[in-house]
């Protein structure tokens, strides 16, 4: 949309004689554009913008497969919400309740703490995998994983 050269506001094309904002007349004499540049708004030097990077498919792999249990895949992709259920999740029912109820119930010993530890990464790497290998995934804000 043009822009009135007096009021600077944003008009339509069709008001070429009078602006209806400010009310002077000939708001469009000497623009040469129907469309306004708004990539020198962008302050790329702003200190917010150096922390945000968009997420990748292989930092998303590797903090799921490596240390998925904490939660911290998804707290990479913003998913407050996920992260404290994934952690809960994993540490307190299936290490906890499972691998308890495997190490006594079934009298395995240790190693049902272990079958719990390895079928958590397990499914931890195929989260990574599902991230790592699917195409437009997003994270929380909508933004795409790279």
């Amino acid at each position: 949309m043009p822009v009135c050269k007096y009021c600077h506001s944003r008009i339509s094309k069709f008001d070429k004689d009078i602006c209806p904002v400010c009310g002077q007349k000939d708001p469009l004499s000497g623009v040469t554009s129907d469309t306004i540049e708004i990539t020198h708004e962008i302050d790329g030097t702003n200190p917010l913008f150096k922390k945000d990077a968009p997420r990748t498919k292989k930092k998303t792999f590797l903090l799921f497969a490596l240390i998925g249990w904490t939660g911290a895949g998804f707290a990479y992709l913003r998913c407050r919400l996920s992260k404290w259920l994934t952690y809960l999740l994993v540490n307190l029912m299936f290490v906890g309740g499972l691998g308890t109820l495997l190490c006594f119930g079934a009298k395995l010993s240790f190693y049902g703490y272990i079958i719990m530890v390895g079928a958590i990464y397990l499914l931890n790497i195929g989260i990574g995998l599902f991230y790592l290998l699917t195409n437009n995934q997003k994270d929380a804000k909508g933004e795409l994983i790279l």
